[in-house]
């Protein structure tokens, strides 16, 4: 899965397990065009966040 930056303010994207251990985090930045990339290589759900943003960015990838 590929997250892209539009600009403006700082995000970054940190994915975690169900019991809150992190798999993944990307730096923090503003930067237009700034993409993170990361393979998901096992069946399972993630909560996947910005950090900066934690109540209004976030999602769940399910991985089958």
């Amino acid at each position: 899965m590929t997250w892209v930056w539009a600009g403006g303010r700082g995000h970054n994207v940190t994915g975690m397990t169900r019991t809150g251990r992190v798999v993944f985090r990307s730096r923090t930045t503003a930067r237009a065009g700034f993409s993170y990339s990361h393979r998901f290589r096992r069946r399972a759900s993630f909560r996947v966040i910005c950090t900066v943003h934690p109540r209004a960015m976030r999602m769940t990838v399910r991985v089958r």
